[in-house]
C-alpha cells in the first residue's frame, strides 16, 4: 500500500468506528499511479522495500472470482499535489 490515514491498534488491525468490526485486506493501485506517487520526494531514500503487484501472492486471489482488488483512483487536478480521490 502506498499511503494511508487510517488508524490502528496496536496489533496492525483498522480502528473502526463500527463497533467491534475488524477488516484485514489489500487494496491495490495501478502500478503506473504507484511510480508517479513513489517519485515524488515524500517517498524517496525510505528505505522501504517495493512489493510491485507481480510480485504480490494475494493480489491474484483478491482480483478473482469477478472481484476487482484495484482501488479507482480519481485525480483532483493536473498534479499529485492537488490529490487524489
Amino acid at each position: 500500500m502506498i499511503h494511508q490515514n487510517i488508524s490502528y491498534h496496536s496489533n496492525g488491525t483498522i480502528i473502526s468506528a463500527s463497533g467491534n468490526l475488524r477488516h484485514i485486506g489489500q487494496v491495490f493501485f495501478d502500478e503506473a499511479l504507484n511510480d508517479e506517487v513513489l517519485a515524488q520526494a515524500a517517498y524517496q531514500g525510505t528505505g522501504q522495500s517495493r512489493t510491485y503487484n507481480a510480485q504480490d501472492g494475494i493480489l491474484e486471489q483478491a482480483n478473482s472470482g469477478g472481484y476487482s482488488a484495484f482501488a479507482e483512483v480519481e485525480r483532483l487536478g493536473d498534479s499529485l499535489d492537488e490529490g487524489l480521490l
